[in-house]
């Protein structure tokens, strides 16, 4: 496998920082919580007055991936119409590889980036519900694949610091029996794989047809951070552990699903999530035709999908 030190050697990805936050147009990344450089303290720049849109998008990856890779959405998010975004780390990925997954460190990840961002902030008091941060933004949750399932968990434990989310390839149940026999089988025969068998297995079985030149994110930003499925097991252990049918309920913003049509054969679990939204005149569902597992970073799409989460929000 790829150990720990190979994978912090090849990656890109400044391991001291656990989140960033995309703010203006000069630089790709204008905050990182902790510089151990000059030359790093020298690219990144922290200004909030930069933007005049209360929007914040919160970016959550994927299985396996890090805050590398919605950075070329987040960037465009910005250019385009304003929003500022943050993009953090699970636990068991990036900068925090070294660190054990499970929901609740997860929400401690994400809480976390939040803070020292200064997205959210204390109330001066603390009440029943342990609800003692606010916000002046609106922030939107945006979560794929691992960051879409494990978000229905988070986005009820913060349900009062957001306003909305967008939850795309997450069209299957994962609590079924079917997926999650699925699942058990293909954890099992990648358990020993290293890590680019594993991509390499794991985008054959997400249906992936798009090659190389399809992908519009530059590559340095997306893929250069590196894959990482050290703690396989665990990360299918917490999508498995989510049934969004128990949390959808409870989410009374707007929610909007994307997902592609070859996305793991689709189940279409997510019209069964659209029709348990609370916000039903604002929540809605997209499927982009011929889009797979990767459908928000394929250049036929990627301008819609930006267009559309903007629409959204």
């Amino acid at each position: 496998r790829l150990c720990s030190p190979c994978f912090r050697h090849y990656s890109i990805l400044d391991f001291e920082s656990k989140f960033d936050v995309i703010d203006t147009k000069s630089s790709s990344i204008s905050y990182s919580d902790t510089t151990t450089s000059k030359e790093v303290k020298d690219n990144f720049r922290y200004d909030q007055s930069s933007s005049s849109s209360p929007i914040v998008f919160v970016f959550a990856h994927g299985m396996g991936g890090n805050k590398a890779n919605f950075r070329g959405h987040a960037q465009e998010m910005f250019d385009r119409f304003g929003h500022k975004s943050i993009l953090f780390d699970f636990p068991g990925h990036g900068s925090r590889e070294s660190e054990e997954i499970t929901l609740e460190s997860c929400a401690n990840a994400l809480k976390e980036a939040l803070k020292n961002s200064g997205i959210i902030y204390p109330l001066p008091y603390e009440n029943e519900n342990n609800d003692n941060y606010t916000t002046k933004n609106k922030l939107i949750y945006v979560g794929a694949s691992f960051g879409a399932y494990v978000g229905f968990y988070l986005l009820s434990k913060f349900k009062k610091l957001f306003s909305g989310a967008v939850l795309m390839s997450c069209g299957h149940d994962m609590t079924k029996a079917r997926v999650g026999i699925g699942i058990w089988i293909f954890g099992i025969i990648t358990s020993r794989m290293s890590n680019l068998q594993f991509m390499s297995q794991y985008t054959k079985k997400a249906g992936v047809e798009v090659s190389r030149d399809y992908i519009k994110i530059d590559y340095s930003s997306m893929l250069r951070g590196g894959v990482f499925f050290e703690q396989s097991s665990k990360m299918f252990d917490c999508m498995q552990s989510v049934n969004p049918a128990d949390y959808i309920p409870h989410l009374s913003f707007p929610l909007l699903y994307l997902n592609g049509s070859n996305d793991w054969g689709r189940a279409n679990s997510d019209k069964r999530w659209l029709k348990m939204s609370i916000d039903q005149d604002n929540s809605s569902l997209k499927v982009y035709y011929g889009g797979d597992h990767f459908f928000s970073h394929d250049s036929r799409f990627f301008d819609d999908v930006i267009n559309e989460i903007n629409r959204f929000v």
